[in-house]
This record gives C-alpha cells, sequence and structure tokens, in this order.
C-alpha cells in the first residue's frame, strides 16, 4: 500500500483542512438530510473524490459523533475499492452522450448490496453539452436509493442546470504549511528522519498538491532519511532555492548579493523565459506574508512591475540575462 493510499482521509475525523466542508456534511447526516446530487470544487489534489468516497460510506453505515464511521462489510468494500453499489466514473474517458445514456439503462436497478447506490463523477466538466442534458434529467428525478457527487477543478464549465440542481460546495486549496503539517505527521508515523527543510522543498515542489507531495515524499523515502541535501539532488529544484535567495536579497535591499546570485546563476541556468516566469509566481505566493508591511508591498509591487516588464521584452534581447540583470537593478 502507497503512504497515499494509506495516509488519506477514511472518515470525518481525518479529513483535515476542509472544515466548512466537513460540518455541512455531517450536519446533513446527522440530521438525515443528505442531498441527492452535490458538487465538489476545487483544485486539483484537495480530497474530494477522498470525500466522497467517505460519504458513501456513511450512507452505508453509522456514523459516530467524533467523525468516525462505524465500519461493516460495505464499509471494508469501499475501502478495498471493491463495492459494486458505489460506480465511479472518469468524466475524461466518458464524456459521451452515449455514456451517460448507458448510466441511465442501469440507474434504476436496485442496489445489490446496499440499500442506496452512490455514483461519482470525477472530472465532471469534461462531459460534453449532450452527456449534460442527458444527465439533467437523471439529476432531477432519480431513484429515492441512488446518490449522485459530481467532482471538478473546473466548475464554471459545468451548465447552470447542473449546478442548480446540486449541493455546491468549495473544497479549499491547501497551502504550504499544511502540507508540511501532514508531511511531518506521516513521517513520525513511519518512523522516517527528516529534515523541515526537505518537506518545506517537497511541499513547494507539489505546488499545494497534496497528493503529490505524499508521492514525492515516498520517492525519496528509500534510505528512511528526508534530507534538505537529497531533495534538491534528486528532484532537480536547486531554481526553487535560488527564486527564493534572490527574492530575499532584493527585499532587503543587497543588490551586490543580489547580481552576484545572477552571476552565479549564469553558470548553471538554461533558459531565463522558466527562471522569471518562476521567479513571478514566487512572489505571488510570498506577497501573503507581507500585506501589514506597507514598505515592502511597495517593493513587492516594485518587483512585479519591473520582472513583468522585462519578461514581456525578452525576445528582444540576444542576452537573455542582460534582461534578467536589468530587472534585478530596477527593482531597487
Amino acid at each position: 500500500m502507497s503512504l497515499y493510499q494509506k495516509y488519506r482521509p477514511k472518515d470525518f475525523s481525518s479529513l483535515v483542512w476542509q472544515e466548512s466542508v466537513k460540518k455541512i456534511l455531517m450536519n446533513s447526516l446527522k440530521n438525515n438530510d443528505v442531498s441527492h446530487a452535490y458538487i465538489f470544487s476545487g483544485s486539483r489534489w484537495t480530497w474530494k473524490t477522498s470525500t466522497a468516497r467517505i460519504l458513501a460510506k456513511t450512507l452505508n453505515s453509522k456514523l459516530l459523533c467524533d467523525g468516525r464511521i462505524e465500519e461493516n462489510e460495505n464499509t471494508r468494500a469501499i475501502d478495498s475499492w471493491d463495492f459494486v453499489d458505489l460506480i465511479e466514473i472518469d468524466g475524461a474517458s466518458n464524456a459521451k452522450v452515449d455514456d451517460i445514456r448507458e448510466l441511465q439503462s442501469t440507474i434504476g436497478f436496485s442496489p445489490s448490496f446496499s440499500k442506496v447506490k452512490i455514483y461519482i463523477i470525477d472530472e465532471v466538466h469534461m462531459l460534453s453539452k449532450w452527456a449534460f442534458n442527458a444527465l439533467l434529467k437523471t439529476i432531477e428525478e432519480p431513484p429515492k436509493f441512488v446518490y449522485f457527487i459530481l467532482a471538478t477543478t473546473e466548475k464554471q464549465k459545468i451548465p447552470e442546470t447542473i449546478i442548480s440542481r446540486c449541493i455546491n460546495l468549495n473544497f479549499e486549496r491547501i497551502f504550504d504549511a499544511d502540507i508540511v503539517k501532514r508531511l511531518e505527521f506521516i513521517c513520525k508515523e513511519e518512523k522516517i528522519d527528516f529534515e523541515k527543510k526537505a518537506l518545506e522543498l517537497i511541499a513547494i515542489e507539489a505546488k499545494w498538491g497534496l497528493r503529490d507531495a505524499i508521492s514525492l515524499l515516498e520517492k525519496l523515502n528509500s534510505e528512511w532519511k528526508i534530507s534538505e541535501e537529497d531533495v534538491v539532488k534528486n528532484l532537480w529544484i536547486w531554481w526553487n532555492l535560488v527564486i527564493e535567495k534572490l527574492f530575499q536579497k532584493i527585499i532587503d535591499w543587497d543588490k551586490n548579493w543580489a547580481l552576484e546570485i545572477v552571476s552565479e546563476m549564469e553558470k548553471n541556468w538554461e533558459s531565463v523565459e522558466i527562471f522569471m516566469k518562476n521567479f513571478l509566481e514566487k512572489i505571488r505566493i510570498q506577497m501573503k506574508n507581507f500585506l501589514e508591511d506597507d514598505e515592502k508591498m511597495k517593493k513587492i509591487f516594485l518587483i512585479i512591475d519591473n520582472f513583468q516588464k522585462n519578461f514581456s521584452e525578452l525576445k528582444n534581447f540576444s542576452d537573455k540575462f542582460l534582461c534578467l540583470e536589468l530587472a534585478v537593478l530596477k527593482s531597487f
């Protein structure tokens, strides 16, 4: 079993960082007021599909007061991906109207082992216009024993007619600090020796994707030691450290060191364009740390303005690193 499978949420008590979604679903379950159609929307790896499976387990069991689920044969089958009354559909590969009509032809059949049938359609925004039209009628008048959970990373692509007939729950993005906490928890549980800076680098590399972060942790765990040096070496994220260092030197008004970093980078870096793109992304992430400091925010706006202008002019420079140096100098 992979680390992700082992540590993904199995019940509401282990569903971390989605408190609003958790509260709404648990209240609905306690009040016996569960909707027959939900839309779970949010960026990738925010526990949308895992939460759908938790809801499926709860509909097949009993919710305990602390968010745990009373275990039975059905919940164990769901955990082992072997439950015939839980039907998971990939919207990307089942996007045609015929795929939805095939679903319609079987939806009226009673559940085989449960009182309910649950349909999870992942990446539902990938369905065609005609498939959505076919799905609409099914969602409007489902059998009493049928529940739909539509998961998506692009809710804006779902027709309003579908959205208006579902309970819409938005899953919050999981930020780096929370990912690091989860990785620390996994390392302690698995007795993996780690350096916190290494976990921070993994979180940055995963770009808010907790599943990706756990997969990277597992990839680096061959010797049961997660060090900063190994992360930098094996994930090729030396550039991340350079970006962080350059940003800090500009913020600290350290012009000489900033130019020294650019000079050193010229010996090892291939694409100034990629570097500048990632640098601007780094600034966007870091802005929230300086919201209360007016002087630092003015500095950040200046950096963004200069780097954005020089980035757009990059194609006119034969010496790309000169373009980068000018962006750095203008930021002082």
